[in-house]
C-alpha cells in the first residue's frame, strides 16, 4: 500500500527568502529573513517593517491540509478551477516553488435551481502536486483575504 502525499511543498519554512502574493491584478513581495524558529519568523515589507497580517494569512496558506488528491491530468468533477490567488516562493532571486489557490463552482443541477455559495470548492496546486488538490471548506476564507494581502491593505 502506498500513502498519498498530501503536502503542497517538498521544502520547509526557512528554505525561501521571499514570498510574492498575487491576486486581483495586484502583486506584493515580502522578504522572509532566516530565523532560529521559522514558524515565528516575520514577513517584512520593502521598508523592512514586519507585516503581521500577511504573516498570519501566509501561515494559514502554509498549514492548509489537503483533503483530496487528483492524479496527473485529472480535473475536479465540478469544472476547471479558476485561479484566484498565487503565492510564489523565492530563494536568492530564483523561484523555489508556488501555490495557486483556485475555486470551482459546479453548474446548477437544473435551470430553475441556483447553486448555493457553499457549493463552491477550493482547490490548490503547487510545484509538488501532480494536479489539483482539494482544500477544506475554510480555505475559501483564505482565498477571499488574498487580494487584501496582495494589495497591502
Amino acid at each position: 500500500m502506498r500513502l498519498v502525499d498530501r503536502q503542497l511543498h517538498a521544502f520547509k519554512p526557512g528554505d525561501y527568502d521571499t514570498v510574492t502574493i498575487s491576486a486581483g491584478g495586484k502583486s506584493r513581495t515580502l522578504s522572509a529573513p532566516q530565523a532560529e524558529n521559522q514558524f515565528t519568523a516575520k514577513l517584512l515589507t520593502k521598508a523592512g517593517k514586519p507585516d503581521d497580517m500577511a504573516k498570519n494569512w501566509h501561515d494559514k496558506v502554509w498549514r492548509m491540509m489537503v483533503v483530496d488528491v487528483l492524479g496527473k491530468g485529472e480535473q475536479p468533477t465540478g469544472g476547471t478551477p479558476e485561479v484566484a490567488c498565487k503565492v510564489e516562493y523565492g530563494w536568492h532571486g530564483k523561484q523555489k516553488g508556488f501555490t495557486e489557490l483556485a475555486r470551482v463552482t459546479p453548474p446548477p443541477v437544473a435551470s430553475n435551481v441556483s447553486t448555493p455559495p457553499s457549493a463552491t470548492e477550493a482547490w490548490a496546486r503547487s510545484e509538488h502536486t501532480a494536479s489539483w488538490d482539494k482544500l477544506p471548506g475554510n480555505a475559501e476564507d483564505v482565498i477571499k483575504e488574498c487580494s487584501k494581502i496582495a494589495a497591502g491593505e
